[in-house]
């Protein structure tokens, strides 16, 4: 045990920080860790509020809600009103679905401080989980403050929903990383693409080649370039991405119903297939992602153990493809060995660089089973493949869970209940199913 607890406090909210922007595998050791030693400071002697609300946001991100929300309760017992702690309380029940509650609460905290775009963030979640999405990317957008953000280029015109015949439009990214976001809002994109005379979509070196298979119609650029000025092009207007849905998905009923928004290339579409054919034994071949980099902090929730997935990788007549591949060795060898098989995975696919490659190995797959992350929702679901996606029935920190994809399955799972038994749901449905026919409609026995 450490002996000092003001040494623990501080390194509890180091670790705490930290993985707020980062959850790597390589800290959820120390956070169980923290975790504990605070739980036993907290049995034993009085812990400061800052240890208690690093408890409760770990507890919370652990899916340890019941215990979490009784730490922020004894909190706003003893000081009446105390903002991190009521914001921390309705993170924990946006997680439970109690939204209703967390709304109320939200309400209060607003009042103290109208102006927090934290808050309003998570109001929006609540809306967006309650079905109210008109409403819910109204308190995006503003909590975004897309107007006054910094654009990246020069002399630019923000798009405020102008008729757009006969114009040129640039549209960016507002996540400088890209990634899986960026890809679920560029859903909008041939709506725009339509509309305009040209469209110039800004991505990042992961994204580009596929981007660029995609909008054809388009000048797909990485961030930083400015083509049009090679082109001698003059813009009418600019726009972030995640503007366009609260323009032309304010219902649920205006998603896109036809799968497929990115095309993959076919010379990279017949590479991969070939490669995956031929060691797949004419077995069917699934695509599998248990996990993504961010294993700890908000994100955990997400993620599930591979050894969970016992149902699915002992079913039969059936070879699966990693759709994870960035880390986490340890744990296929482990799951190899216990289930005396081999997930099949190329060397030459660089999953961490070119989208393009996650691309063309899941298009060789019959079927994807995934929890909810780029590698494994995203990217095939983008590409309008047959997906069965599982994840967290509430969060409170995105936005992938709205109906993006007309060919995904959305399996959820509430916060008490494990991947596993819904693991089993669908190994239960899929073992007769053969690549020659639909894939069944997964009917939960867990609510």
């Amino acid at each position: 045990m450490i002996n000092s607890k003001d040494l623990l406090e501080k390194l509890a909210e180091t670790a705490i920080v930290s993985s707020r922007v980062s959850g790597g595998r390589e800290k959820v050791l120390i956070l169980n860790y923290i975790r504990n030693q605070l739980q036993t400071y907290n049995k034993e002697e009085y812990l400061s509020l800052s240890a208690r609300l690093c408890l409760a946001e770990l507890m919370t991100w652990q899916d340890r809600l019941e215990e979490a929300l009784e730490l922020c309760n004894s909190i706003i017992d003893e000081y009446t009103f105390h903002q991190d702690a009521y914001l921390q309380k309705s993170k924990i029940l946006i997680q439970m679905g109690s939204i209703g509650e967390a709304e109320e609460i939200l309400s209060i905290i607003q009042k103290a401080n109208p102006h927090s775009s934290i808050f309003q963030r998570y109001v929006a979640m609540c809306k967006f989980q309650s079905g109210r999405l008109k409403e819910g990317w109204e308190d995006a957008s503003a909590a975004f403050n897309f107007g006054n953000l910094k654009i990246r280029y020069n002399n630019m015109k923000r798009w405020m929903g102008e008729d757009l015949h006969n114009k040129t439009i640039v549209v960016s990214m507002l996540d400088i990383r890209g990634g899986g976001d960026e890809i679920f809002f560029s859903s909008v994109l041939p709506t725009i693409i339509e509309k305009a005379k040209l469209c110039f979509i800004e991505t990042e070196p992961r994204a580009f080649n596929l981007y660029k298979s995609s909008f054809s119609d388009s000048v797909v650029f990485n961030k930083g370039t400015q083509p049009w000025l090679e082109m001698g092009l003059g813009i009418d207007y600019h726009l972030w991405a995640r503007e366009l849905p609260a323009y032309f998905f304010r219902k649920e009923s205006d998603f896109p119903n036809a799968p497929g928004y990115l095309k993959l290339s076919f010379s990279e579409q017949k590479y991969w297939s070939e490669k995956v054919n031929k060691v797949s034994m004419n077995k069917k071949k699934i695509g599998i992602c248990w996990t993504s980099l961010n294993v700890a902090g908000p994100n955990q929730p997400f993620v599930s153990d591979l050894l969970d997935w016992e149902p699915i990788l002992t079913l039969p007549d059936s070879v699966f493809i990693n759709m994870h591949c960035l880390d986490g060795k340890e744990e296929v060898v482990a799951a190899e060995k216990k289930f005396n098989l081999k997930l099949i995975q190329f060397q030459e696919a660089d999953f961490k660089n070119s989208f393009e490659h996650i691309a063309g190995m899941a298009s060789a797959c019959d079927l994807i089973i995934t929890v909810a992350t780029t590698n494994g929702s995203v990217i095939p679901g983008a590409l309008g493949l047959q997906v069965i996606e599982i994840r967290p029935s509430f969060n409170s920190i995105s936005m992938d869970g709205l109906p993006w994809y007309p060919n995904h399955q959305r399996i959820y799972k509430p916060w008490n209940i494990s991947y596993g038994s819904k693991l089993k749901d669908i190994a239960d449905q899929i073992r007769e199913w053969t690549p020659d026919k639909p894939v069944p409609k997964i009917r939960s026995a867990t609510v």
